[in-house]
């Protein structure tokens, strides 16, 4: 009597010896399939790097402030610095809570020596800090600093460069979210942005120098903020080409956004 092919009955109990074989086999194979392509998916993704937020943590930091063109403090670094030919003075970014700059809190306090305290946020050397209302309390008796005047080793002079990378708000890039970058984020550092915290370039690439600490503050031509002009552009791929000066241990881009190319 020849072969009958077997087919699914869906009433029936039991499907047919045949079929149950080829069923389970299939069904174990996209199993397995699906459990490969979730470990290739899983190890394929990149770090985001070491960013640290130290929520609930006070620190208090000295240190002279800069008003212009976003709020800063100027910190002296150790002695040995110098000697290994590193800059000695650090610049650590201001921000305010939530999502809105500093420059309210230091308007007024050009040059001067204060005691910071807030919360850290950091990512491969750089620093920011997030400053409560009532976080500035300047020095007793300690004479203002003209930060116009600037020493060779903290203000080099200026090269040509240009740089490839994502526009990302300097706060949330540094450790407050994780990732602070992409445009998955792009809503939250657009308004981060537009609140004044400092706008960083995040550096894929560079000509001319290499720029160790994987971003550049940017600033416009002449030196001024560019929260406003730069919104459109967030967590989009740009190039910028324009001059890179070292202020301390950050380097600034100076340049006009109406510059900045789309890739």
């Amino acid at each position: 009597m020849p072969e009958r092919d077997e087919f699914y009955v869906g009433y029936l109990p039991t499907m047919a010896p045949g079929l149950a074989r080829r069923t389970r086999a299939v069904v174990t194979l996209g199993v397995l399939l699906m459990l490969g392509a979730g470990v290739v998916i899983a190890f394929s993704q990149h770090e985001y790097g070491p960013a640290l937020f130290e929520f609930g943590t006070a620190t208090t930091v000295r240190g002279h402030i800069v008003e212009q063109p976003y709020a800063q403090l100027v910190v002296q670094r150790p002695l040995e610095g110098k000697a290994a030919g590193v800059s000695g003075e650090s610049c650590y970014l201001l921000a305010a809570e939530w999502k809105r700059g500093a420059g309210e809190l230091v308007a007024g306090l050009e040059g001067a020596e204060v005691d910071v305290t807030g919360t850290l946020v950091h990512r491969g050397g750089r620093v920011l800090i997030e400053v409560p209302e009532g976080g500035i309390v300047l020095v007793d008796g300690a004479p203002p600093r003209d930060m116009a005047l600037r020493d060779d080793d903290v203000l080099a002079s200026a090269t040509t460069m240009t740089v490839v990378g994502e526009i990302v708000d300097s706060k949330c890039w540094l450790g407050v979210m994780v990732p602070g970058s992409l445009k998955p984020h792009r809503a939250c550092a657009t308004r981060c942005i537009a609140g004044g915290i400092p706008p960083v370039l995040y550096v894929r690439s560079a000509s001319g120098q290499e720029l160790g600490s994987g971003f550049v503050l940017l600033v416009d031509a002449d030196g001024g903020p560019v929260n406003d002009r730069v919104l459109d552009m967030v967590a989009e791929p740009v190039e910028i080409t324009g001059e890179v000066r070292a202020l301390g241990d950050l380097h600034v881009l100076y340049a006009d956004p109406e510059t900045y190319r789309r890739l």
